[in-house]
Order: C-alpha cells, then sequence, then structure tokens
C-alpha cells in the first residue's frame, strides 16, 4: 500500500474534529515567557537568509495566515521575510494571544483552533512553525490550511527533525535539567489525554511531503538546517547573552511552585526536586556573575534540527481526490 494511500485512510479514520470544547490549552505546558526564551537564538541571521530563498512568495503586498502564532515568536520572523505582508495570526489559547497582542498591538487575530478554520481562498501563504506535530489529527489541519489559501497559493509547514540536542556543562546540571523536564513530559501526557488519547503514532515519523500529497498539494519540496547555539560563542552579544541568562533564571523561580506541585503529584521526592532547583539556581549565578573570558569556557549547547515543507494550491478539492 502506497504511502499517500495510507494518508487518505488516516485522513478518512481522523475524520473532522471539534477542539473548542477541548480544556487544556498549550499555555498550560509552555507559557509565553518560557516559548520566547527558549527559542531566542534558534534563528541566526543566516537562517533568516534561508527563509528569504526558500519561502515561495517575495511580492510586497501578499495576505498571510500564520497558524498557531503562540507568543508571537515565529511573528516576527515573518515580518522580516514578508515586510509589507498583511499578517493575521490564528492562537486559539487565550494566554499566548495576549503575549502576541502586547508584542503586535495591530496585529489581526483569530482565535479557533486551526482544525476549525473555515477560510476559504483567503491567502497567498499559510504557515505553521513547530505547531502541526503537536496536533491530534495534523492531516485535518493541514487541509485546512490548503483550504484556507488561493488556488495557486502556498502551505508551509516548519516542524522539528531528529537530532536535537541539549549538552549541559557537567553531569549534575545536565540531571538537575532532566529532572524539571518531567513537568513538560507530564503535562504533555495531561493535553494528549485531554484531546482524547488520539493514536497518532509518533510525529517524528510523519511524512510531510506524503501529507501536502494526499490533500493534492503540488510543487512539493522540502529544506532542513540545523541551529546551533553555544554559550561560549562569541560570535553572539555577550550582554545579550548575559540578559538571556537572568531571564532564564527567573523564568525557573516563577515556574518553580507549579512545577514542583506536579512533580510532587508525580511521587517524586521533595528533596529531589529541590536538589535540582539548588544545582540549577547555583550555576545560572555563576554565568550571572561571569566576565566574558569566564563565559567563553562554559559551552552550554543547544542544536535543534527544523525541516520546512512547501506545497501549492492546485485547483482540485481533497474530496475529489479518488
Amino acid at each position: 500500500m502506497g504511502n499517500v494511500l495510507i494518508v487518505k485512510i488516516m485522513y478518512q479514520l481522523w475524520g473532522d474534529v471539534n477542539l473548542s470544547t477541548y480544556p487544556f490549552n498549550w499555555s498550560k505546558i509552555q507559557s509565553a515567557d518560557e516559548i520566547d526564551v527558549g527559542r531566542h537564538f534558534e534563528y541566526d541571521s543566516d537562517a533568516m537568509e534561508m527563509f528569504r530563498r526558500w519561502f515561495p512568495l517575495v511580492e510586497d503586498k501578499i495576505q498571510v495566515l500564520e497558524v498557531g502564532a503562540g507568543s508571537g515568536y515565529f511573528t516576527g520572523k515573518l515580518h522580516h521575510i514578508y515586510p509589507n505582508a498583511d499578517i493575521i495570526c490564528l492562537e486559539p489559547d487565550p494566554e499566548l494571544r495576549a503575549a502576541l497582542s502586547i508584542k503586535f498591538p495591530d496585529i489581526k487575530t483569530i482565535d479557533v483552533p486551526l482544525e476549525e478554520l473555515n477560510l476559504h481562498d483567503d491567502f497567498d501563504v499559510a504557515v505553521s512553525h513547530i505547531v502541526i506535530h503537536n496536533l491530534p489529527k495534523p492531516l485535518v489541519a493541514i487541509e485546512r490550511m490548503k483550504q484556507a489559501v488561493r488556488t495557486g497559493g502556498y502551505v508551509v509547514c516548519i516542524e522539528p527533525a531528529l537530532g536535537s540536542r541539549h549538552f549541559a556543562p557537567d553531569k549534575s546540571v545536565e540531571e538537575a535539567f532532566e529532572i524539571l523536564w518531567q513537568y513538560h513530559v507530564i503535562m504533555s501526557k495531561r493535553r494528549t489525554e485531554a484531546l482524547g488519547n488520539p493514536e497518532r503514532g509518533n510525529p517524528f515519523y510523519y511524512s510531510y511531503p506524503d501529507f501536502f500529497e494526499a490533500i493534492n498539494l503540488v510543487n512539493i519540496r522540502c529544506h532542513g538546517w540545523y541551529s546551533v547555539f553555544t554559550l561560549s560563542d562569541p560570535r553572539f552579544n555577550f550582554r545579550e547573552r548575559k540578559e538571556w541568562i537572568l531571564r532564564r533564571r527567573e523564568l525557573f523561580e516563577e515556574q518553580q511552585p507549579a512545577t514542583t506541585k506536579i512533580l510532587l503529584e508525580s511521587g517524586m521526592e521533595l528533596s529531589k526536586i529541590e536538589g535540582a532547583y539548588q544545582v540549577l539556581f547555583d550555576y545560572f549565578h555563576t554565568l550571572e556573575d561571569a566576565n566574558e573570558e569566564q563565559l567563553s569556557h562554559i559551552h552550554e549547547q543547544e542544536i535543534l534540527s527544523r525541516c520546512i515543507t512547501i506545497g501549492q494550491r492546485s485547483g482540485l478539492r481533497f474530496d475529489e481526490l479518488q
């Protein structure tokens, strides 16, 4: 059985979905501040230049739909790629939408889930950034994006790929990060349960070109790259790195009560949680006190891999494909 036929069967099994009644917003897993801090160094000038080459339209006046805009992190990148575009952001999470509105007070927003989107032929480009793999029915979501663009318009999905890594400078710091990361594991599981435990497989094994072909997008192409940030790298501004360290420590302090509560509920011992926080706070204070020479010897590193899939809408509808 071919991959595209399998994907079409997946679509029929998933069918339509109503997410408006689901209580579990993404901000329960990641706050707007955590998204912004975590991705602060994700795309450098080289990455943005690649985006400008890869993104399919360069006209000044185009209509762009960003789905799952979240805190507005990638919205700023879109403004860089399309400085004169009319960008409309879809974000159903009220907390993330509030953060988005603070960054871009004049931005137009849509507050319904993507799977319930009922726009037709309104946009030149529909783009999602690190969104689709988190949705219970990814193919339905991509079909809604296709539906929202005009004939000849483009659907663009940017997704994580295998190979992301976080390297801490020593074993105790690495273990502390891992202990506190269990909060996100638990909350992600709760979100899956709130969405009805969808049987959607491992998202890292999704083939987005197959998805795109299954809903009759054409001219499909893929690009990818690694984003590498190393805390010691002198190419990054020293003051900016120091401000980022401070923001990260403050974020851990703000999240400590809620994280501790969830980890205790999971059965983790309080001493283990407190010990992890102490290790990380000591580490952060060391970073905050470090001068430029000292920071050049602290090699915490974040490596992220991204895949961008681009397809163009043809004249046929999905239900015409047999």
